[in-house]
Order: C-alpha cells, then sequence, then structure tokens
C-alpha cells in the first residue's frame, strides 16, 4: 500500500468532482425545463435549436403583420361600403331629377344634395387611414406602388396589395350636374361607371382579405409544428431528469462514503507504521 499519495481518495475525488458536475446539470435542467441550456450540452442539437427558434419568431412576426394587414383592408372595404351607399344615394337622387315633373327649384334642391354626397366622398376616402396612412390616396395602386406585406420568417415570402385611388376626381362624379332633365338622365352613366369602379376595388381588397386569412392559417400551423420540433430537441424530459438526479445523487453518496473509507484506510496503516 502506497502512504504518502493516496490514489484511492483521488479517485474517489475525481468521481465525486464529476458527479458533482453532472448532478448540477441534471438540476440546470431541471430548474429551467431545458435539456440544452447552453452550446455545450449539445452542439449539433444547439445550432439547430437556435435555427428553429428564429423561425418561431420569424412566423409569429408574420401573423402580427398578417393581422395588421387584414386589420388595414378591413378599414379600407369600411371606406368604401360608405363610398358605395353615398353613390346609391347620389343614382337616387339623379333618377328622381331625371323626372319631367320636377321643377327647375326642385332639381335646385336635388343639386345640393347631391353637391354635399359629392363633398363626403371625398371627406370619406381622405379620413380612411390605417396607423396614420391614407389607404386610398392612391400611394398603393397599381404603377404606384403596392402595400407589402411580409408573409413568413424568410426572404420572398410577401404580398404585394394594390388599393386604386379613390375620390369623387377618379370616379368621374366631381361637379355632377343634374341641372336639367337632359343632365340628369347623362350623368346616369357616370354615376353606374363609379358605382362599378368601387365594387372592383372592394371585390380585390375583399379577394387579398380572404388570401390573407388563409395564409394566418397556414403561418400557424407552421409556427406550432416548428415550436414542436424544438420542443423535441430543447426541452428536457422531467421525468427522465428526476430518475437521473435520484442515480446522480446515489452515486454522490457512494463516493463520498468510499472517500472517507480511503482516508481511513491510509490513516489506519499510518498509526500501524507508527506503533
Amino acid at each position: 500500500m502506497k502512504i504518502n499519495t493516496n490514489t484511492e481518495a483521488l479517485f474517489g475525488q475525481r468521481i465525486l468532482g464529476n458527479t458533482k458536475n453532472e448532478t448540477d446539470t441534471i438540476l440546470k435542467r431541471i430548474a429551467s425545463g431545458l435539456r440544452i441550456n447552453q452550446a455545450s450540452d449539445d452542439a449539433a442539437g444547439f445550432g439547430i435549436s437556435e435555427r428553429l427558434r428564429y423561425l418561431t419568431s420569424g412566423f409569429e412576426q408574420a401573423q402580427s403583420n398578417i393581422q395588421d394587414a387584414t386589420s388595414a383592408l378591413q378599414v379600407a372595404e369600411g371606406g368604401l361600403s360608405n363610398v358605395s351607399d353615398s353613390l346609391q344615394r347620389i343614382r337616387e337622387l339623379t333618377v328622381q331629377a331625371s323626372n319631367d315633373t320636377l321643377t327647375d327649384t326642385d332639381r335646385g334642391a336635388i343639386q345640393g344634395e347631391i353637391d354635399q354626397l359629392v363633398q363626403e366622398i371625398d371627406r370619406q376616402t381622405s379620413s380612411t387611414q390605417f396607423n396614420g396612412q391614407p389607404l386610398l390616396s392612391g400611394q398603393f395602386a397599381s404603377g404606384t406602388g403596392a402595400f407589402d406585406v411580409q408573409l413568413g420568417p424568410n426572404e420572398g415570402e410577401s404580398l404585394a396589395i394594390n388599393i386604386e385611388k379613390v375620390n369623387s376626381s377618379t370616379l368621374g362624379v366631381a361637379g355632377l350636374n343634374v341641372s336639367t332633365r337632359e343632365n340628369a338622365s347623362n350623368a346616369l352613366s357616370s354615376i353606374d361607371t363609379a358605382i362599378s369602379s368601387v365594387s372592383s376595388t372592394r371585390a380585390n381588397i375583399g379577394a387579398n382579405t380572404n388570401r390573407l386569412e388563409s395564409t394566418n392559417t397556414y403561418v400557424g400551423v407552421a409556427r406550432e409544428n416548428t415550436l414542436s420540433a424544438l420542443s423535441q430537441i430543447r426541452d428536457a424530459d422531467m421525468a427522465q431528469q428526476s430518475t437521473l438526479l435520484a442515480i446522480s445523487q446515489i452515486k454522490n453518496q457512494t463516493g463520498a462514503s468510499a472517500l472517507i473509507q480511503a482516508n481511513l484506510n491510509s490513516q489506519s496503516a499510518l498509526k500501524l507504521l507508527g506503533s
């Protein structure tokens, strides 16, 4: 037996040190709920989990983008619905003004209401805004620009939405004149064109809204699947970790007992030599 260098005690100390590190790692996993807390825990798994985490964050932001865009389109649709109501009322008045039984005074009163409705159309279109941006001003019209929505976490996953400029001038109802029966009759075609134009713009907005809702569902599923994959790689199995902790604690107790015994053996040998 070697007395000056207690190899059994040194071995026991090393085992205890390893067991302590193992126990610390297990306790950290139990506290955080994560199997991978740092790159050294699993270098390959850490790299994959980080990429999945970035994707998850990207999907979450994409859903937020889609929801904002959907809200903006709903605001635009609401504004156009009001414009459509105003145009329908203008058409009713114009049909009324086409009647020969009316006097010039009657048509003058109708003209006054139509003028107010035309001004209301311009007010409605200019006040149709989302987050301070006017939606019907033409800045998102074809050939001018687009309302771009990032639909996913990667480059190229975007949707360009065009919203045509809408006001009394673009609709062709600015300066509408129904002062005579002939003028009123001729104005009907312009009003019908305006109604058709607004309906077309609303249909385009509706189609894009439906697409956004469908995309939002897809992105939500993709996010859930990515989170599931991330959980499989990164999250700790708590039942397994609890079992490993119990084993580690037993190993720690066994190692401590062995170290105590090794030290006692060494001390006993020294006493024998000294006696």
